[in-house]
């Protein structure tokens, strides 16, 4: 057997300085690894909260502003211009014929009304009329509105004047 002399200082193993070292640098490593993560998971968080923040700016309803005067004429403008004028036109001089005589004819588009001032021989004809614009299908509904007996052109023929009012269907 050996005699172990404690008195003596022989300081440190050597392969306890070197894996004492190994150990102190794999954390260094480790910890310096973990950092480098954290700095790349912080620039993706701030690039998707960019683009979300961008998205949102996107999405947001954008206020409508009131029209100038201007730009509401011509948006009624636009809206008569793709009314079916020349439909509507040939409706009405084709069921004008003799003996039922057009006086006036006024459209008002807004409102999609039609009326139309004649004169007929009798009270029968003029309602003759207006149930052909009613089986029309640009001019739908049609009703009498008015009518009245007056003096014709010829002396002592008297003439129906009357007002039939019809709906304007634009198709």
């Amino acid at each position: 057997m050996h005699a172990v002399d404690l008195s003596r200082d022989r300081g440190p193993p050597m392969l306890g300085t070197i894996l004492l070292t190994a150990g102190v640098l794999a954390a260094v490593s480790a910890l310096a690894h973990r950092q480098h993560q954290l700095e790349a998971l912080a620039e993706v968080d701030r690039r998707s909260q960019a683009q979300l923040e961008l998205q949102r700016q996107q999405i947001r309803p954008v206020r409508a502003t009131t029209p100038s005067p201007a730009q509401t004429r011509m948006l009624a403008a636009a809206v008569e211009s793709r009314a079916p004028w020349l439909a509507t036109l040939r409706t009405i001089e084709s069921t004008a014929r003799e003996p039922v005589f057009l006086r006036a004819a006024s459209i008002e588009p807004g409102a999609g009304l039609v009326k139309l001032e004649a004169e007929a021989s009798s009270f029968a004809e003029a309602l003759a009329y207006a149930k052909e614009l009613d089986e029309s299908e640009i001019l739908h509904p049609a009703w009498l509105r008015s009518h009245e007996q007056v003096a014709g052109p010829i002396a002592g023929k008297p003439v129906v004047r009357f007002v039939v009012i019809a709906r304007w269907n634009r198709r």
